[in-house]
C-alpha cells in the first residue's frame, strides 16, 4: 500500500497543522501520513497524525460487549495522590477542585506491539468524547497520561468510518513511518447519530510502524495494534 510522508522541521513548537476534511465519502483509500518534528537537544519530538481514508461500517443492534463499571476511572494525568491522602499536581503549585474529580473511562481499547510473533501490551486508551456536527459523529478515544498522549478519532458518516491516530514521541530516530494494514469499527447503532444517544462499538486496527535509526542499525518493524471496545453517551 502506498502512503504519503510528510516531514516538517521547526525550530519551536508549534501547532500541528490539520488538512480539513470533505465530509462526503470519498472513493480514495489511501493512508495519510503527517509527522512534525521539532530538535529538542539529542532527542526529537515527533508529533504524528495518520490518517485512514474511508472504510465500511458494520452495524449490529444486538452488539454486546463487556460492561465497563463505575469502579474504572482515574484523577487527571496530572495529578498524584499520595498513601496519606494528599495531592500533588506534577504541572503546577496550584490545585483546584476539577483536579480532584474522578474521570470515568469509557473505553477499553489497549495498543499492542507485535515483533516475531510476539505481542505485548503498550497502553489503555480509557477517555471518550463525542462531536456531533450536521450527518458526521466525531468519536475520540484518547489518553493524556505523562508517559503516553494517544488520540484515535473516529469520523462516523453514513455508512463509513474515517480513522485518525494522533500520538507523541520523544526519540533519538532518524525517522519513523507509518503504513495501515486493516482496520474494522462494528457499532450498536444506525445514523443519524444524536445527542444522548448509547453508542456501543467494537474497534480493530493494525498499521506496520517501521523505525529507522541514524547509526548503521536495521531498521526495526513492528506491527501495532488497537483494539478493544467502548461504550459512550454521546454529546
Amino acid at each position: 500500500m502506498k502512503y504519503l510522508l510528510s516531514i516538517i522541521l521547526m525550530p519551536v513548537l508549534g501547532l500541528l497543522l490539520i488538512l480539513s476534511r470533505d465530509h462526503n465519502v470519498p472513493s480514495a483509500d489511501s493512508s495519510h501520513i503527517f509527522i512534525k518534528k521539532i530538535k529538542i537537544e539529542e532527542n526529537i519530538t515527533a508529533d504524528l497524525q495518520v490518517d485512514k481514508g474511508w472504510i465500511p461500517l458494520i452495524v449490529d443492534e444486538q452488539l454486546e460487549i463487556p460492561k465497563i463499571g463505575p469502579d474504572d476511572w482515574s484523577y487527571p494525568w496530572y495529578m498524584i495522590k499520595h498513601n496519606d491522602g494528599h495531592f500533588e499536581n506534577i504541572t503546577e503549585d496550584t490545585i483546584i477542585e476539577k483536579d480532584t474529580i474522578r474521570v470515568i473511562h469509557h473505553s477499553k481499547c489497549y495498543t499492542y506491539l507485535t515483533k516475531k510473533g510476539k505481542t505485548i501490551p503498550i497502553s489503555r486508551i480509557p477517555f471518550v468524547t463525542s462531536e456531533i456536527k450536521g450527518d458526521t459523529l466525531a468519536l475520540t478515544l484518547f489518553d493524556e497520561s505523562a508517559s503516553n498522549n494517544e488520540k484515535l478519532t473516529l469520523q462516523l458518516v453514513n455508512d463509513f468510518f474515517k480513522i485518525n491516530y494522533h500520538t507523541v514521541y520523544v526519540f533519538p530516530y532518524k525517522d519513523i513511518q507509518y503504513e495501515f494494514k486493516s482496520a474494522s469499527l462494528k457499532v450498536n447503532k444506525m445514523p443519524p447519530y444524536k445527542k444522548g444517544m448509547l453508542l456501543k462499538g467494537v474497534l480493530a486496527t493494525e498499521f506496520v510502524e517501521t523505525i529507522i535509526y541514524n547509526d548503521n542499525t536495521p531498521s526495526d518493524v513492528r506491527d501495532k495494534l488497537i483494539e478493544g471496545t467502548f461504550e459512550y453517551k454521546l454529546k
